[in-house]
């Protein structure tokens, strides 16, 4: 577990098939930071993010303080699952862009902020979870795999005029189980 922002400026972090808890993750220069098979969680109390370069990852977590978020400004592929747990999750606007190829859990909020978010499975907000793609002056756009569910205490929002919300390549299916659409 670190207890500030991994830095990476040269050379090689191999991480496979390993875990690794991190505040927030700098990658600068020539640096490669090898992830197949890891689990990397982001937490901490303070604003973090991933940035400076692209990065990849099997699967990622944020398990954020109350009203901690972390900024995603590059953009991120995450070959197997995301989950937010709790903490706030911001794409940077018209930079940030986040592809997740299998499911994705919302336990805490996700801003799409004019962002790119392209989920290739499915998408659940559960309680207390929200995806928000209205908090930019820019159109967000989120991709659908196969299903989104917004479960009792989830939300989903959206701006009718700037986001769009579609199928990455078929039909979804769109679940509301108690949880709240708010499409202003």
């Amino acid at each position: 577990v670190m207890t500030n922002t991994l830095t990476i400026g040269v050379g090689t972090l191999n991480i496979q098939n390993r875990k690794l808890t991190t505040y927030g993750i700098d990658k600068t220069g020539s640096a490669n930071f090898l992830t197949s098979g890891s689990t990397v969680t982001l937490t901490g109390s303070t604003i973090s993010g991933l940035t400076s370069t692209a990065f990849t990852f099997d699967v990622l977590r944020v398990q954020r303080g109350p009203d901690m978020q972390v900024t995603f400004n590059v953009p991120i592929i995450v070959n197997k699952h995301f989950e937010i747990v709790s903490g706030t999750v911001k794409l940077y606007e018209r930079n940030g862009s986040l592809a997740v190829n299998q499911d994705t859990i919302i336990g805490g909020i996700f801003d799409v902020n004019g962002g790119t978010f392209t989920a290739n499975g499915g998408i659940t907000v559960n309680s207390g979870g929200a995806l928000d793609t209205s908090n930019s002056i820019y159109s967000s756009l989120v991709n659908v795999g196969n299903k989104i569910i917004v479960n009792s205490g989830g939300l989903l929002k959206s701006n009718s005029a700037l986001d769009l919300i579609t199928s990455t390549g078929g039909n979804y299916s769109f679940t509301v189980n108690g949880g709240t659409v708010d499409v202003s």
